[in-house]
């Protein structure tokens, strides 16, 4: 039997690079494409699980979680629970269930939910501290997140979802961090249209403080239409706003998520503004690029 020639490491980088810069919903193809372009040389699985993470967590992927309510996980950076980005599955965290979700990859689903792994040592108990204070205002902003998401990203043809995690501040007992993450992906075969609409925030705050505190994030839309041409459309922006109810958790929540409607309406409307300075012989151009 004719041995396979061996995987040249020099081939790795590009390949790792293709892969997780993949269009929205084309992941998969260009994984398929990437294997018939090394010939029969077998693609290293621990690539394609880090070029599918490093994809996966960038465009903050959406995964229904099958646990019969109806919840869905976002996978990010942020929310990775130990693990190795190189393995087959990764486990992410999410908030609302206090539970870890596993992650495949490079088929881009939830194969499994289990318990949160509990540590005892100090510094988790010490950690443990913040996030019991940063607790009662992540859950109001969960719920209020939950609220904006529902009215504002409808299921048709796709997946939406935001959550909302908490870090440990600098000094123990002291300040806390909240990160919101809301993502929405969409695709239409049938139209050759994919694309993700993006947004990620974080405050740092000492709950009860009497100042406004500021807080920022990143907005991001990016889409690809595939039809007779390879038309790619990106967009992303940085904004930032302030709170000043740092006492009540529920107007506190309140403040939080209105500002960031507010930011991503205004990014939307700018957007459309952007959209309609193009005519149709340039629009013609591009999708024939």
């Amino acid at each position: 039997m004719e041995e396979l020639p061996p995987w040249n490491d020099a081939w790795g980088p590009p390949v790792q690079k293709m892969i997780a810069r993949s269009p929205p919903a084309h992941a998969a193809d260009v994984v398929n494409q990437c294997r018939r372009l090394v010939g029969e040389v077998p693609m290293p699985q621990d690539l394609v699980n880090r070029a599918m993470s490093e994809n996966n967590e960038k465009s903050l992927l959406v995964v229904p979680l099958n646990t019969g309510n109806g919840l869905q996980g976002i996978v990010c950076d942020f929310a990775r629970h130990g693990g190795s980005r190189a393995h087959d599955q990764v486990p992410y965290l999410d908030p609302r269930l206090d539970m870890v979700f596993m992650v495949n990859q490079e088929c881009q689903e939830c194969v499994r939910v289990t318990e949160k792994p509990k540590s005892k040592d100090i510094k988790a108990e010490m950690e443990g501290i913040d996030l019991q204070k940063a607790k009662p205002f992540r859950q109001a902003a969960q719920r209020e997140l939950d609220r904006y998401i529902a009215a504002h990203f409808p299921m048709a043809d796709g997946n939406a979802a935001g959550c909302v995690l908490t870090s440990h501040g600098k000094d123990i007992d002291g300040d806390v961090e909240l990160r919101i993450f809301i993502s929405s992906h969409r695709a239409r075969h049938q139209g050759h249209w994919a694309g993700y609409w993006t947004s990620q925030w974080r405050i740092i705050f000492v709950p009860g403080q009497q100042d406004p505190v500021k807080f920022g994030g990143i907005i991001e839309f990016k889409t690809h239409y595939g039809e007779d041409g390879n038309v790619h459309f990106r967009r992303k922006v940085t904004k930032m706003s302030k709170v000043s109810e740092l006492k009540n958790t529920q107007e506190f929540a309140v403040q939080l998520v209105t500002e960031i409607g507010r930011l991503e309406t205004e990014f939307h409307e700018a957007t459309d503004d952007f959209c309609d300075t193009f005519g149709p012989e340039a629009l013609k151009a591009i999708r024939r690029a």
